[in-house]
């Protein structure tokens, strides 16, 4: 709903150069979105598929929503915001990439699920644990930006480390 003339004030540039350079506030939306996710959700993808250990893997995911304590109120994670608004009649916003990207995280997530159950070390269903974590993910990130409480955050990760039959450290920042 923010206007070109908007964009153009807040980021310095003429609005003439965001016509030439985008085309349009649609294709400005496209790659920023495109951006985005290759610079917040290209590195948890890597880091999900580059840990050896599979549970391991999942269990570092999980520990890295701490991040999201005392987050900023005007942060937040702009594919969640878009998920969230998507189709809604405040904002109808085109949520093709941040739901790719998603898909391809939540697909990763399975794989490292199923790999750690076909080893021994998950117990739990892996295709529901892999939702299970991928859903707290995005709730830790609004709540987060919601300025809940930092305990709430802790007992999500305390809960995802259940999950993975794994424990955390309360006293953990």
């Amino acid at each position: 709903s923010v206007s070109i003339a908007d964009i153009s004030k807040t980021a310095a540039v003429p609005v003439q150069s965001l016509y030439n350079t985008f085309g349009d506030k649609k294709e400005l939306y496209k790659r920023a979105m495109t951006h985005y996710g290759k610079m917040a959700n290209d590195p948890i993808i890597q880091s999900l598929e580059s840990i050896e250990n599979p549970l391991q893997a999942l269990t570092e995911f999980a520990r890295a929503w701490k991040r999201h304590i005392n987050a900023d109120a005007d942060g937040g994670c702009f594919f969640t915001q878009a998920l969230a608004t998507a189709n809604s009649a405040i904002d109808q916003c085109d949520a093709s990439i941040p739901l790719a990207f998603t898909k391809r995280l939540r697909k990763v997530l399975i794989a490292r699920a199923r790999e750690a159950a076909d080893q021994g070390s998950l117990e739990s269903d892996p295709d529901a644990t892999a939702d299970a974590l991928l859903t707290l993910a995005f709730g830790v990130a609004v709540m987060g930006r919601g300025g809940l409480p930092a305990v709430a955050i802790r007992r999500a990760v305390d809960t995802a480390m259940r999950l993975l039959g794994a424990s955390e450290n309360e006293n953990e920042p």
